[in-house]
């Protein structure tokens, strides 16, 4: 099977996005399949044995570090002829993904989308944050454009794929009518994420000290629309505990000058060896994000062996099951996030409890399973595909 994919992030950016793509495109590389990826353009020109087309786009970098919109041109149809492929499939569709609704029609190819975020949710955030009237174009021209054609491309495709099933209701709020939607499952990698990697020195690294007694840690982009500042509170509420803060972004020197004072470390982003060893040597794995999609880090904190404490919005209910595997706290509410940290941490037989369902829950799902059931959706659909045509 010949797969063209098109994503609008891609490395060396590091982010949950990309790491679903890197991971996707693992498994497939290892197949029959071959795969032509079309991503924002850099200097990578292959990943593993995938040939990348590195494709024009507009870097909104006042919204989002990562966000680029991608820029249909020639190039790409040029390409699209010469590999042919039997499916293409658009993660996040933007103007290109406007574009190849129109070519998959007309060159009878499977056309898949799949929604990962809530872009207007992101637009939202940051709308709060920028210069009302300085970004007033802004606001009035990429909002709606952004909005409609995600959405349409969305109703346009044969099928699309969700991270988990609960998000078809926000893309019905956004006008979704397409009734063909499917899950595509979430992964981890038990082979880099397990409780095996402790080690001392890294949770020194963590807390800054000898014999740490409880270290809080989280994992991600250092962007205000992660909420990160609501750690601070909980961070607050247990003198023995310090905090690391492992990731990078736009705005790490205003979480530095949030947490002075505190026994917080900035860790910058960490890879690999490093980043399993960080999971596996802390206590407690923080998520305040009301905005989170995948919850990757989640299920990589749970493979780790740490108590995971995520607030009680968007994906995070789907992944924590509330008081078995995690704890889930309301966002504006560090109260109830630290009644359940205190009862965890005095509480054998609960602590036993969590994080052994934690390990349960992670046991079976890997990024090979993941694939192959994109794999199964991808050939489904070029086979109704086919029908559709012969009929």
């Amino acid at each position: 099977m010949k797969i063209a994919m098109f994503v609008e992030t891609f490395l060396p950016q590091i982010n949950g996005m990309v790491t679903r793509i890197c991971s996707t495109l693992d498994c497939l590389s290892n197949s029959n399949n071959t795969v032509l990826l079309f991503a924002p353009k850099s200097n990578m020109q292959t990943y593993k044995n995938i040939k990348i087309i590195g494709v024009n786009y507009i870097w909104l970098k006042k919204v989002h570090e990562d966000m680029k919109l991608t820029i249909p041109t020639p190039r790409i149809f040029k390409e699209l002829n010469q590999f042919k492929p039997d499916i293409i499939h658009v993660l996040n569709p933007s103007l290109v993904g406007r574009c190849l609704v129109f070519y998959c029609r007309s060159k009878k190819i499977p056309y898949v989308t799949s929604y990962h975020f809530n872009v207007t949710q992101y637009l939202d955030v940051y709308k709060k944050m920028l210069h009302p009237i300085k970004y007033a174009f802004f606001w009035s021209a990429i909002y709606p454009i952004a909005y409609f054609i995600g959405i349409h491309s969305i109703n346009m495709s044969d099928i699309c794929l969700v991270p988990i099933m609960k998000m078809t209701e926000s893309l019905k709020k956004m006008g979704c009518k397409n009734k063909n939607i499917q899950v595509w499952p979430t992964g981890v990698d038990k082979t880099i994420f397990s409780f095996n990697n402790y080690n001392k020195k890294m949770r020194k690294r963590l807390s800054g000290e000898e014999n740490s007694k409880l270290v809080f840690l989280y994992v991600g982009r250092l962007d205000v629309a992660k909420g990160i500042y609501n750690i601070k509170p909980i961070l607050d509420a247990f003198p023995e505990a310090s905090l690391a803060i492992v990731g990078k972004g736009e705005s790490r020197q205003m979480f530095e000058e949030y947490f002075k004072g505190t026994k917080t470390k900035f860790l910058g982003v960490l890879k690999g060896k490093e980043l399993s060893e960080a999971y596996a040597s802390a206590d407690v794995f923080i998520i305040p994000s009301k905005i989170e999609t995948f919850g990757f880090v989640v299920l990589e904190a749970m493979a780790s062996g740490l108590l995971v404490v995520g607030a009680n919005c968007a994906a995070l209910p789907f992944v924590i099951d509330d008081n078995e595997n995690g704890f889930l706290y309301h966002p504006d509410n560090p109260k109830e996030a630290i009644k359940k940290i205190k009862f965890f941490l005095n509480s054998e037989k609960l602590k036993n409890k969590i994080l052994s369902n934690a390990q349960s829950k992670t046991k079976n799902m890997s990024w090979e399973k993941a694939t192959e059931k994109l794999v199964q959706i991808y050939q489904q659909t070029i086979k109704n595909n086919d029908k559709e045509y012969l009929s």
